[in-house]
């Protein structure tokens, strides 16, 4: 059966055996989590593209998201004469929600479509089936440094988004909207707190595990060849984003409610 193809399951029946396929290469994954033979240096690389690599362009999204974020809550509280709020509804909707998605969804995008893009060509290409018979497990090589290195790096990522949409926030209101800079910055600080920046980055490591496992899995799976690699890539982007928005609503209410 080709890959998305429900016509022999019907498409409750496709998405219920990759569910479990999932599950069982999430299983899979833990088991191997302490496995004997580590490889820091995989960890290492890893980190350095979740991270570094992906930071310019997080920077740039995420200055975008603050600014938008705080014409429409200018907009908003406007109506109520209460522009000085903004700042407030700038940082907690930031720290909260989007800077966390917003982290997650960039790195998915750009580190976890390499990942699925690398290991599903290796997949193809029988590097995989070559790796088992050196000796060399799979996912002790390729995906446990890769779900680490998100879980570690992720809560740091998420810290550089929410500083850089709360900059250009400031901008905004400052520049654009005339709002005081010194009440802007008071909002910001009277209502964040060092419990809501933990969630923030706590979400982040959440998202991080997300979107390797599920990009990892989809790579592994990949069959078919260069189109196979490539139909492997589109859905892991399609599924960790799913996943990531509907996984977020439980985040929300259980940290946040």
């Amino acid at each position: 059966m080709v890959i998305g193809d429900t016509s022999r399951k019907g498409p409750f029946g496709f998405l219920f055996s990759e569910l479990g396929r999932y599950g069982y290469f999430l299983a899979e994954t833990l088991r191997y989590l302490f496995y004997r033979k580590f490889y820091l240096v995989n960890l290492i690389d890893e980190m350095n593209v979740i991270g570094s690599r992906s930071v310019p362009i997080l920077s740039a999204v995420s200055a975008f998201v603050g600014m938008n974020l705080c014409v429409e809550g200018y907009i908003i509280f406007k109506k109520f004469g209460a522009q000085n709020m903004v700042g407030m509804f700038v940082a907690v909707a930031n720290i909260r929600e989007l800077s966390p998605l917003v982290a997650g969804l960039i790195v998915g995008a750009k580190a976890g479509t390499q990942m699925a893009a690398r290991i599903g060509t290796m997949r193809v290409t029988n590097q995989i089936d070559a790796l088992q018979v050196i000796g060399v497990n799979p996912f002790s090589y390729l995906v446990i440094p890769r779900v680490l290195a998100a879980v570690l790096v992720m809560p740091l990522v998420v810290v550089v988004a929410y500083f850089f949409s709360t900059l250009a926030a400031y901008m905004v209101a400052v520049v654009q909207l005339g709002l005081n800079g010194s009440a802007f910055l008071e909002m910001v600080y009277a209502n964040i707190t060092l419990d809501d920046m933990l969630k923030g980055m706590l979400k982040g490591s959440v998202f991080g595990g997300i979107v390797t496992t599920i990009c990892c899995y989809s790579g592994y799976r990949a069959w078919g060849g260069a189109w196979g690699v490539g139909v492997a890539t589109s859905m892991a982007v399609v599924r960790m984003a799913t996943a990531m928005v509907f996984i977020n609503i439980f985040l929300t209410e259980l940290l946040f409610m």
